[in-house]
């Protein structure tokens, strides 16, 4: 899938989703449906790679939040590759938002 800056290959048990330029407005929506299909269809690690983005808002950070608690519940963590290479694995929202907070 690919549009609005939202790019996603699923690859064996793993969706990678890949977010280019900002991550707010019509983009957030539309992950939030990209992660809604996979995650009820199969179980699957999720790999966000946010080192493309230049702006994230409010509801960027809550999808991502959103599907961390989500993933948690799942007993697996999201995992995020964020700008210079920095790879986390977050596991609830409140890390998810204390990771945006600090850059």
């Amino acid at each position: 899938m690919s549009s609005n800056g939202v790019h996603s290959a699923l690859v064996g048990d793993e969706l990678l989703v890949v977010l280019n330029g900002g991550f707010c407005g019509s983009a957030a929506p539309e992950l939030q449906r990209l992660l809604d299909a996979t995650l009820s269809q199969r179980r699957v690690r999720v790999v966000i790679d946010l080192a493309r983005v230049t702006l994230i808002d409010d509801a960027g950070c809550a999808v991502i939040a959103a599907t961390a608690h989500r993933m948690a519940a799942l007993a697996s963590p999201l995992t995020l590759m964020l700008p210079g290479g920095a790879r986390r694995e977050v596991a609830d929202a409140a890390a998810v938002r204390s990771l945006f907070e600090a850059a």
